[in-house]
């Protein structure tokens, strides 16, 4: 999946994204559309229309061929797998399960989407870009500063002592990536990575009898068993052996990746909580439940969620000349 070629019609100014869907968020909600909105940073709840939450302005606005700014990824792309998503779930709860080939290969394409359409995969990207950048620039020194450009250029003196300083102080800039680059990234991924995966798992239907189940800004999660020769606590679609996606306050997909029969699977209650706190301590600052019910009720998120993290010494300014 490539960014359109052929962009049309576009506008010139951002507008309301929403990263997590409409119609999907509406599943926890209650009939007037409300859904109660958990900020970690804060720390507080707050009832907001469905149409409110999970809004960023312009995020998926990218840069067509001639720089004008174009909302096609979300009304082209990104609308259509929802729309498609929103029949196909409608099916599947409380309807049969599994589902047919069809529906599976809608609700795969959308599970995929919402694993690296959201903030927690943007940060993601960007701080891989931001620590690679530092890492190539970490060798320079004034002598290859000075070197001439890709176009002929010999920089300045005022140049060069500026590219210095930014590698002597890291943790003062941030390296930031074009805005194509995310979106790129989020596509090639989801269609060569993510869909594939997803689409082969085995799919099992998690089922509570009583509304304990929330949902977050960062909708698909990952578990994986902890062994003797599993301590790194890294854990990805790759190495998980459950990746976990509420579909409204009863019901949870839970995909693996070993060959075992695709059924419902009853879960109680005290179980259903801890899956609801699993999912909100994967969230990246949002957390959404039903009005009616707190799913988060003595439980204590830190207040920020998962970052991409890495050591300091990769960072550190050598001495320059």
């Amino acid at each position: 999946m490539k960014l359109p070629s052929t962009l049309g019609k576009t506008v010139a100014e951002p507008k309301r994204h929403h990263l997590v869907p409409v119609f999907y968020l509406r599943r926890f909600a209650n009939g007037q559309g409300r859904i109660a909105l958990h900020r970690r940073a804060t720390g507080q709840t707050k009832l907001i229309s469905v149409r409110d939450a999970a809004v960023g302005v312009g995020f998926y606005t990218i840069l067509d061929e001639q720089g004008t700014p174009s909302q096609r990824i979300e009304t082209s792309i990104l609308q259509k797998i929802d729309d498609r998503a929103a029949a196909a779930l409608r099916r599947l709860v409380p309807g049969s399960f599994p589902p047919n080939e069809a529906d599976r290969s809608d609700l795969a394409m959308f599970i995929a989407f919402q694993a690296l359409r959201g903030p927690a995969f943007r940060h993601q990207v960007e701080a891989v870009a931001d620590i690679t950048a530092k890492l190539l620039l970490e060798h320079s020194t004034r002598e290859t500063l000075s070197r001439p450009l890709a176009d002929g250029r010999v920089p300045s003196e005022e140049e060069v002592d500026a590219a210095l300083f930014v590698i002597q102080n890291p943790d003062k800039f941030t390296f930031q990536t074009h805005q194509n680059e995310p979106i790129q990234t989020m596509l090639s991924l989801t269609s060569k990575e993510f869909f594939p995966r997803i689409f082969q798992m085995s799919w099992i239907l998690a089922h509570c009898r009583k509304p304990r189940l929330l949902t977050t800004d960062n909708p698909v999660v990952y578990w994986r068993r902890r062994s003797e020769g599993n301590r790194f606590p890294g854990v990805g679609l790759a190495t998980a052996d459950e990746v976990r996606f509420p579909l409204d306050p009863y019901h949870m997909l839970i995909l693996v990746p070993d060959r075992v029969p695709e059924r419902v699977l009853e879960i109680e209650p005290q179980t259903a909580t801890m899956l609801a706190r699993h999912m909100a301590a994967w969230s990246f600052d949002h957390v959404f439940h039903h009005p009616k019910h707190d799913p988060l009720r003595g439980f204590v998120l830190d207040t920020q969620g998962p970052r991409v993290q890495y050591p300091s010494h990769l960072t550190t300014p050598r001495p320059q000349r």
